[in-house]
């Protein structure tokens, strides 16, 4: 153990002397202290607090991920390229101590950075909440939107997957007869997946269109029958168009299916309740369209079955059609957790990002010279981000696997499931940024970090660490001559 906390401690203080360190520290403090005071929000209490939470802590966080990947790389990399590591195989420290060491002395170096830059920007945020000026309507705004964790319910969407295949059905027969307006015969792989995309686009936007006059309900499972502390509710309508230009005030009335008994017998033994669509005004609402708007809705609208139906009527003066995102909900909000906690949770998630980060150094840093285990190192987050993106462009399609083969050839099958088992151990660091949750008042869940843990840092980050280290204990540093 002496030899381990001696590399450890070691690595922490040649890190420290390091002039790019010195670098990345002092840009770390002006973004903790400096940027807060320059990023202009909205105006409001809430997008003051939401700005300087969101950013303070996203730039940090990157900022040491930046450092983390440099220094972890450095440490191993140097070692080799100046002979310190001869003299240090020469006495009886196993090479596995010595890369768990300076890892260790990494990790440790940048959890000590983030504890005390996450301490700061915690301290600011609350700071700059109790100095505003703003009203106790707006401060209490902030209070239950952005200082608190709430869980997020979406609704229930139906299976678009049967209508896509009707309609790819028709469409084939329409080509296959060469009716008029079909798509010619000869079509490209590409031109019939975005024929495919387009398809589903059209059913999902279909979907989220109330006409005029009409009613669009929501369906929300899995809630807390128990809840007692008001929930919100919160949701984003387009009118004529699902584009951010042209968006003006709209008219609508939301409503919710709340509990009744017909007798007071009925109350008193307990007997399943009545629901009815009661609505939140009698007179209809004005919406900002193009913008998320919160409201709050009493706890009461939830089932003993832990379901709640939410409902909305479309009063449009222009009598034009609105339209609510899929990807929007609109959500139900339920608090669960202080910002404190949730907070918490956010730095933990950092950290283990720091985690891995460093081993991905240190596993380049001990095969490879400084430059290039650099290089391999964001090649590799690189590649994890371009990855997810074409998994996300696939997933957009809609298209199952049997409409999706019908499509392509054997050998861009094959390519294709090659590249999902490339993917399966690709580390995609990007789908683990916690500061827009934080700053959205959103729930980060332990179930979350319970995926990061196991699937990215156990079953990916780990077996790759272990086939580095062996190959650093294998590795024959006689040869490593420095020219």
């Amino acid at each position: 153990m002496t030899p381990f906390l001696a590399i450890a401690k070691l690595t922490c203080r040649a890190t420290m002397r390091s002039y790019v360190f010195h670098f990345l520290f002092l840009l770390l403090l002006a973004v903790i202290f400096i940027l807060p005071n320059t990023i202009i929000s909205d105006g409001t209490a809430k997008g003051l607090i939401y700005v300087s939470l969101k950013y303070c802590l996203g730039v940090s966080g990157f900022i040491l991920s930046l450092s983390t990947i440099w220094v972890s790389c450095f440490t191993l990399s140097n070692d080799l390229e100046t002979y310190q590591m001869h003299m240090i195989c020469v006495k009886p420290v196993s090479r596995v101590v010595i890369w768990l060491g300076k890892l260790t002395g990494v990790v440790f170096l940048h959890g000590v950075l983030l504890l005390l830059s996450s301490i700061i920007i915690y301290i600011f945020t609350i700071w700059q909440f109790e100095r505003s000026t703003f009203s106790d309507e707006e401060k209490e705004k902030i209070k239950n939107e952005v200082l608190v964790g709430r869980r997020v319910y979406m609704p229930e969407m139906p299976d678009f997957s049967k209508e896509v295949e009707e309609q790819i059905t028709k469409l084939n027969l329409a080509i296959k007869e060469g009716k008029p307006g079909a798509p010619d015969k000869q079509l490209s792989l590409a031109e019939k997946r975005k024929l495919i995309k387009e398809i589903r686009n059209q059913i999902i936007a279909k979907y989220g269109e109330i006409p005029f006059g009409n009613f669009r309900e929501w369906k929300y499972k899995a809630l807390d029958p128990l809840q007692k502390s008001p929930l919100s509710f919160r949701y984003r309508i387009y009118v004529g168009k699902v584009s951010s230009k042209d968006q003006r005030q709209t008219l609508g009335i939301f409503g919710a299916y709340v509990p009744f008994y017909e007798n007071e017998e009925d109350a008193k033994k307990g007997k399943e309740p009545k629901y009815e669509l009661i609505p939140k005004t009698s007179e209809p609402e004005s919406f900002m369209c193009g913008v998320f708007l919160e409201d709050k809705i009493s706890p009461v609208i939830i089932r003993k079955d832990g379901t709640a139906r939410i409902a909305f009527q479309n009063l449009d003066p222009e009598k034009a059609s609105l339209f609510f995102q899929p990807n929007d909900g609109p959500k139900l909000l339920e608090p669960k957790v202080s910002f404190f906690q949730n907070y918490l949770r956010a730095a933990f998630v950092i950290f283990l990002r720091i985690i891995l980060l460093a081993g991905l150094g240190a596993s380049a840093g001990g095969l490879f010279s400084m430059p290039v285990a650099v290089f391999i190192v964001i090649s590799y987050l690189i590649f994890g981000i371009s990855a997810s993106f074409v998994i996300d462009i696939e997933r957009d399609f809609g298209y199952d696997e049997e409409a999706l083969r019908a499509s392509e050839s054997l050998w861009e099958t094959a390519a294709r499931q090659t590249s999902h088992g490339i993917l399966a151990v690709i580390i995609p660091m990007q789908k683990f940024e916690v500061s827009d949750t934080v700053a959205d008042g959103e729930l980060i869940e332990f179930s979350f970090i319970a995926k990061f843990f196991t699937e990215i840092f156990l079953i990916r980050g780990l077996p790759l660490f272990v086939v580095a280290v062996y190959l650093y204990k294998r590795r024959e540093i006689g040869l490593i001559v420095k020219k």
